[in-house]
Formats: structure tokens, C-alpha cells, sequence
């Protein structure tokens, strides 16, 4: 379903060979991995309202069974998705339009800070982020269908053409989401970043 909803292609760079990605991320049903926040963290920022709101979303028929949900799920190319739950970009949900076709995204290469500042407002556009093309350590992502470098604080559109049975990716999983890899961003690295690259050529 994921598949047929994104088109077959990577919905940032548009690229074929693709897997399909958890937003919420199945390994936090377990032990969460070293750069994400447990559930319970998410109190530190929301509201119990909010949180109950994205558990029944992300959840609906329990904690066993409800991440594979399709608005939790995006098709993402294997690096681009590498990259994303690393925290190295994040994608700042920015609306979605009333008839639910269309939900617009913001993409920013994320800086690896090395020291937390007292006050990180998460809720707006990071001011240390990486400006243009380049990301950390160099990288960079090509749009095929564009046939351009994405650059840091990019709006990508994603469609679909059946919001009933086809729905785009959820709202606020994808704020959530945001929030989290900024925050990831914002802790201390121990040791240089090692990458398995893909080449963007290789579609």
C-alpha cells in the first residue's frame, strides 16, 4: 500500500530503489536506538492530550499491532532513510490541505551540535541548520525528477489520490518525528560519523 500510495519512488529524492520506512520506529517497541527518545520523553514536549492523540493514531489496535499503519510508513531510498533516522535532515511537516491530497514538507539539513544550549525551542525552524545544498560532512541529495540538489529548507509536495484508502503520511507523527531528530541533533557525538554510501546516480 505504501508502495502504490508514494508512487514506487523515494518521496524526497524520487529515486526507485526504495524501502519502505517507519516514522514512528518499530525498534522503539522494544529498546529505543541511541538517537531517539523513549515514548516517555515525549512528556517533556507535549501535552498528555497530544500524546494520547498520536498513541491511538500510531496504535490503534494496541502496541503489538499498530505501527504498520500507513500513515506511519513512507518509501524512502536506503541511504536517504539511513540519513533521516541518524537525525543528519529532518522534515518539518508544514500543512496539509483540506482535502487531505496534498501534505507539504520542509527539508533541513540538520548540524551536529556539540554542546546542548540551556533553551532549544523545537517547535520552530533550526537556526543552526546547514544552509544549501550541503549537508553534514558533505553529503548531498539529488531530486531526479527535478534533475537539482535538494537544498536545506527545500518544501517537497507529497500527493496522493485517495486520501480515504491511501492516506498521506500522518501530521502529527511527522512533527513528532521532526522534533525528535532535532533534538538528536542537538546531543553530543563521541566519534566521527561513518556513512554506507548509495550513490544518487544509482536508480
Amino acid at each position: 500500500q505504501c508502495l502504490y500510495r508514494d508512487g514506487g519512488r523515494c518521496v524526497i529524492a524520487r529515486l526507485s530503489r526504495l524501502e519502505v520506512c517507519h516514522i514512528y520506529p518499530v525498534s522503539l517497541l522494544d529498546a529505543p536506538p541511541k538517537l531517539y527518545i523513549s515514548w516517555r520523553a515525549l512528556k517533556m514536549f507535549w501535552s498528555e492530550e497530544q500524546i494520547s492523540k498520536l498513541v491511538h493514531t500510531i496504535f490503534p489496535n494496541g502496541f503489538s499491532s499498530g505501527i504498520e499503519v500507513l500513515a506511519n510508513v513512507a518509501c524512502l531510498a536506503q541511504h536517504i532513510h539511513h540519513y533521516w533516522e541518524n537525525a543528519l535532515f529532518g522534515l518539518k511537516p508544514i500543512l496539509i490541505s483540506v482535502d487531505k491530497k496534498e501534505l507539504v514538507i520542509q527539508f533541513f539539513w540538520l548540524k551536529q551540535q556539540t554542546h546542548l544550549p540551556s533553551i532549544v525551542d523545537l517547535l520552530t525552524p533550526p537556526l543552526e541548520h546547514h544552509q544549501g545544498r550541503n549537508g553534514p560532512e558533505g553529503l548531498k541529495l539529488f531530486n531526479t525528477a527535478t534533475e537539482k540538489h535538494i537544498q536545506s529548507g527545500e518544501h517537497i509536495v507529497i500527493t496522493t489520490d485517495d486520501p480515504e484508502n491511501k492516506p498521506l503520511h500522518n501530521f502529527d507523527i511527522m512533527h513528532m518525528q521532526w522534533s525528535l531528530n532535532r533534538l538528536a541533533a542537538l546531543c553530543v557525538r563521541a566519534k566521527p560519523l561513518e556513512f554506507d554510501v548509495i550513490s544518487d546516480n544509482d536508480d
